[in-house]
């Protein structure tokens, strides 16, 4: 019984430790959604738009509706993990467009470029 007290005093230790990093976790995650969300909204902003390419241009097409894919799964990774950030809100209405944009990326025959 006598070696039983340090271990157990050790794993209250632990257990105090890893509570206490969990905390942080969460308030180091909810700066991150912060961060994430500031940085979705300014390159939302600055986003190519499809219906302004150049049709006949395939490359370029292709290039305008890579971006927008990549962009509409990146809000889709931060919607799932900061639900209540403001970016969040538009994240179907992303992933409805991402979906359409998919489609017509592989209807031309595009080649992802990154």
């Amino acid at each position: 019984m006598r070696g039983l007290a340090p271990r157990t005093a050790r794993h209250a230790w632990s257990c105090a430790v890893l509570l206490a990093a969990l905390a942080g976790a969460g308030a180091a995650r909810a700066d991150d959604c912060a961060r994430e969300d500031a940085a979705l909204a300014r390159d939302a902003a600055e986003l190519p738009k499809v219906e302004l390419a150049n049709t006949t241009d395939w490359q370029n097409t292709c290039i305008t509706l890579e971006v927008n894919m990549d962009f509409a799964a990146r809000l889709a990774r931060h919607a799932a993990q900061c639900p209540a950030a403001p970016q969040s809100a538009s994240a179907a209405q992303w992933a409805e467009q991402g979906a359409k944009d998919t489609a017509e990326f592989r209807r031309r025959k595009c080649r992802h470029t990154f």
